[in-house]
């Protein structure tokens, strides 16, 4: 099988069997059964999937963002990520999916859009027109619409509303293991590098600034963007920049950060698969969790950044 039919058949969505190769073509009866085969192709690829493979369910209105994030997000989760992508507004509406998953023993996250209904109409009338869906059925999808339980059968839920306000600049070295540039905050415990993006700043500029204001590590890089997650903490909405810096680092060392009046940062390497301990706040928890489960895509990121050619 090549990548691209891998891909396909990890990435689920009833849109993918109304297209015909004269566009895409909507009737009731079509519509009723692509969702059929939608459930069924669910079901053949959970069947045939290796242990650890996660089913991220990912749903929120029509015009949300849904399938542009599955694109973003699939090679990062790897090929044990499944993705079923559809509106999804109710809890009755999930069931079948999560059901299906149970059966396979293939746990679900929950991957929410919860997109403004003015910027998904938008998205919706900038679409080609055999994709556009009526504007009737978003506003009726957007104001139905039933946040996610955990009740539902969820072993987690994302949910994502806004543009990035956070730049987090991951700095990885591969030791024998993947590790993860950390430090030690003298009132509030372990943490990453993390900070406020400024008016008018990118993510990738933020998280280089963060990064040297933080851990005196300067004249860094950015490789790639990680991507966005809502923490669910205090409206926070973080980017993820994959960062190497241009200097050998040490094990450990201490830098002073100007803020709050001057503290003595403590910097060391936490491995990547080591679940984090209680002095880490579980906002830094669940930021660990969300890099872990894209610890083959920074592996890979690491080793191709080693072995590139070296520039002037």
């Amino acid at each position: 099988m090549n990548s691209h039919s891998h891909n396909h058949s990890r990435h689920i969505n009833p849109d993918h069997f109304l297209e015909t190769p004269d566009g895409r073509l909507y009737t009731p009866e079509r519509s009723a059964l692509a969702w059929r085969q939608a459930y069924a192709a669910l079901d053949r690829a959970l069947a045939s999937a290796p242990a650890g493979s996660t089913l991220f369910l990912v749903i929120g209105v029509q015009g949300g963002g849904k399938t542009a994030w599955v694109q973003r997000h699939a090679a990062a989760l790897g090929d044990t990520a499944y993705f079923f992508d559809a509106a999804l507004p109710g809890a009755a509406h999930r069931r079948q999916a999560l059901e299906t998953a149970a059966r396979h023993g293939v746990p679900v996250v929950a991957v929410w859009l919860d997109t403004a209904l003015e910027l998904a109409l938008a998205r919706n009338r900038a679409r080609r027109e055999d994709h556009r869906v009526p504007e009737a059925a978003i506003r009726s999808v957007h104001a139905r619409f039933e946040a996610p339980q955990a009740s539902e059968g969820f072993l987690r839920i994302e949910v994502l509303r806004e543009a990035p306000n956070k730049a987090c600049p991951v700095l990885v070295r591969q030791c024998g293991e993947l590790q993860v540039l950390a430090f030690h905050h003298p009132l509030a415990g372990l943490q990453l590098v993390k900070g406020t993006l400024e008016a008018g700043e990118c993510p990738a500029a933020g998280a280089l600034r963060e990064l040297r204001e933080e851990s005196g590590i300067a004249g860094a890089r950015v490789l790639a963007e990680l991507g966005s997650w809502d923490s669910g903490f205090a409206g926070q909405v973080w980017s993820f920049q994959l960062c190497q810096a241009t200097q050998a680092l040490p094990e450990r060392w201490t830098h002073r950060a100007e803020d709050d009046g001057g503290h003595d940062f403590a910097f060391f390497w936490q491995p990547l698969a080591q679940a984090p301990g209680p002095s880490w706040h579980p906002l830094f928890q669940n930021a660990l969790a969300w890099l872990r489960q894209r610890s083959a895509q920074l592996a890979a990121l690491v080793e191709a950044a080693r072995t590139a050619p070296r520039q002037g």
